[in-house]
């Protein structure tokens, strides 16, 4: 299983723990880490880890502070941002959209 990750901060940290857990609980896996605060161009990118991961696990962790100054100002609910997340990108070869992964 093949598990990629995207965050909007340093996240490789995370790599031994969830290593561990992941062999723990017996999967075989390779994790791979996207480039440093770059969430929207692996998501967006037809090229990157996220769509070439065709039958793994993709994993985006944010920061809300990352988000900018104003992160608390943002008049959208949590909810409807989740849900924008998981939308599918269209050819991005999620399962909503009909694709295989």
């Amino acid at each position: 299983m093949r598990v990629c990750i995207s965050s909007t901060f340093t996240a490789e940290p995370i790599n031994r723990s969830l290593g561990f857990w992941l062999a723990e609980l017996g999967y075989k896996f390779d994790i791979e880490f996207g480039p440093f605060n770059q969430v929207f161009q692996s998501l967006l990118d037809p090229q990157s880890i996220f769509a070439l991961n065709q039958g793994g696990v993709n994993v985006v962790l944010v920061r809300w502070q990352d988000l900018g100054a104003d992160y608390k100002a943002i008049p959208i609910p949590i909810d409807c941002c989740l849900l924008s997340l998981l939308s599918p990108v269209p050819g991005s070869g999620c399962w909503a959209d009909g694709g295989k992964a």
